[in-house]
């Protein structure tokens, strides 16, 4: 069961309650997103944020056997990392990640700061730069080791 996409469905009937599972910095690292009228907000951008740190994670195990190809992933991954809520909310909840996740996250991070792509061709040439790179081999590496 996912507690988080509970947090989320059910925020409406006990937001006191849901919001008082999470530090207030935890919660504050939204700003703006908090001050809204719809409290529910920075609830679910959290769930989503921890979808997608869930997803890198997921990529990292079963790496060894997805036919799908490392390329696939990373060009998901790094359409992603534009966003400003998503870093800071990096920032608040790696620690809830394996540390050869957190060092994926923080290497996607760096990677996508390199430039912004204008183009799927662009695209594709930053994420297979990344995936050639030593410090994503010894990711992968230090994963399985």
């Amino acid at each position: 069961m996912n507690v988080n996409e509970k947090f989320v469905q059910y925020y409406d009937d006990c937001p006191k309650f849901i919001n008082s599972l999470y530090f207030d910095w935890q919660k504050s690292i939204l700003g703006d997103y908090t001050n809204t009228n719809n409290t529910k907000k920075w609830q679910t951008i959290n769930y989503l944020s921890i979808l997608i740190f869930q997803a890198w994670e997921d990529f990292l195990t079963s790496s060894k056997i997805d036919e799908t190809g490392e390329i696939v992933w990373l060009n998901n991954f790094l359409q992603w990392l534009n966003s400003r809520i998503l870093r800071d909310n990096w920032s608040v909840l790696k620690t809830n990640f394996a540390p050869t996740t957190q060092e994926f996250g923080n290497y996607l991070f760096y990677v996508s700061s390199m430039y912004v792509p204008k183009n799927e061709g662009e695209l594709n040439s930053l994420a297979s730069m990344a995936i050639s790179s030593e410090r994503f081999k010894n990711i992968i590496y230090n994963r399985f080791n």
